[in-house]
C-alpha cells in the first residue's frame, strides 16, 4: 500500500552499461558500443539539467576508460557498479542458478566480483562508487553482504509496482526498486517480439514508444505526488534501438516541463 510521504517526490533516473558481447538478439544489429551511446543519453539529459545514474559494467573501464572517465566527469552524472562481467561468460554463470539460486554464484565469488568492479570503476573515474546494480537484478542477501563491506551505499535491484514509492533501508544499504515500466522486458525495440516479455508484475506484453512512456510518465507522477522516488529504468542502447533517443528526449522533456527534480540514486537518503 502506497504511504503518502511529507516531502516532494523525486525522480532517480537510471540506465545499465554493458560490453557489447551482451547484447541481446533484438539489439545485436546496433552500430554503436554501448558506452557511446551513453555519452549521447547523458548529453540529452545535461540538456535538460536531469541527473542521472549509469551502471557501469567492470569491463567496459578496462577496454574503453577514457571514455568512461569522461562520462564521469559529465555534470549531473553518478557511475554505479553492475558486476565485473555482466555473467559473461555464460557457460560459467549458467550452472550458477541451479547450484546457488543466482547466476552471479557463492557469496566468495560474489565479493571477488564486487570488489573487482569497485577498483576498477573507482580508478577509472577517481571518485567512490556509491550506487549498485546487479546484471539482471539478479543478486540475494550474500551481494548485500558483501556491499556492505564496501563504499556502496545504495542497491537498485527490486522490480515492484508503482505502489512502492520507496526506498528502504535493509540488511545496512538503501533499497531503491526499479518501481516504474522497465524499459527491458517491455520497451518495443526492432524485432523484439512478445515472448521476449519478463512478465513480471505488470503486463505480459510489449509496448511501443509512445505508449511505454504515457505509462512511465503517468506511474512516475503518481509516485512523486505521493512524495515517493520514482526509479526509472533507461538503457542506453533500448532508447537508441526503441526510435533513435526519442522517446528518452520525450522523457526529459516531460519531467522539464513538469519541474519534477531528479537526483542521482546515491542522494536519496532524505526519502526513507
Amino acid at each position: 500500500m502506497s504511504t503518502e510521504r511529507e516531502q516532494d517526490g523525486v525522480v532517480c533516473l537510471t540506465g545499465d552499461v554493458h560490453e557489447d558481447d551482451v547484447r541481446r538478439d533484438d539489439v545485436a544489429a546496433v552500430p554503436e558500443s554501448e558506452i557511446s551511446l551513453s555519452e549521447r543519453l547523458a548529453e540529452i539529459a545535461r540538456g535538460y539539467d536531469i541527473e542521472l545514474t549509469l551502471f557501469v559494467e567492470g569491463r567496459v573501464c578496462v577496454r574503453r576508460p577514457q571514455r568512461v572517465a569522461d562520462l564521469a566527469a559529465t555534470p549531473g552524472v553518478e557511475i554505479g557498479g553492475h558486476t565485473y562481467s555482466s555473467f559473461m561468460p555464460r557457460w560459467v554463470h549458467r550452472p550458477f542458478r541451479l547450484m546457488f539460486g543466482t547466476e552471479y554464484g557463492p557469496a566468495r565469488y560474489q565479493r571477488h566480483d564486487i570488489d573487482r568492479t569497485l577498483d576498477v570503476l573507482e580508478s577509472t573515474t577517481g571518485t567512490q562508487v556509491l550506487s549498485w546494480r546487479t546484471h539482471a537484478y539478479d543478486s540475494n542477501c550474500a551481494t548485500r553482504k558483501a556491499l556492505n563491506r564496501t563504499s556502496v551505499e545504495v542497491i537498485s535491484d527490486r522490480v515492484t509496482p508503482p505502489t512502492d514509492i520507496g526506498p528502504v533501508r535493509n540488511a545496512g544499504l538503501v533499497e531503491l526498486p526499479v518501481n516504474t515500466l522497465r524499459d527491458d522486458g517491455y520497451l518495443r525495440v526492432s524485432t523484439r517480439s512478445d515472448d521476449l516479455v519478463n512478465g513480471d508484475w505488470f503486463d505480459d506484453r510489449m509496448y511501443d514508444p509512445d505508449e511505454w512512456l504515457s505509462k512511465v510518465c503517468e506511474q512516475t507522477e503518481s509516485i512523486v505526488e505521493l512524495g515517493g522516488v520514482a526509479t526509472i529504468q533507461a538503457h542506453p542502447i533500448y532508447m537508441y534501438a526503441a526510435d533513435g533517443f526519442e522517446v528518452f528526449e520525450g522523457l526529459c522533456q516531460w519531467l522539464a516541463d513538469r519541474d519534477i527534480e531528479t537526483r542521482c540514486c546515491h542522494t536519496i537518503h532524505d526519502h526513507l
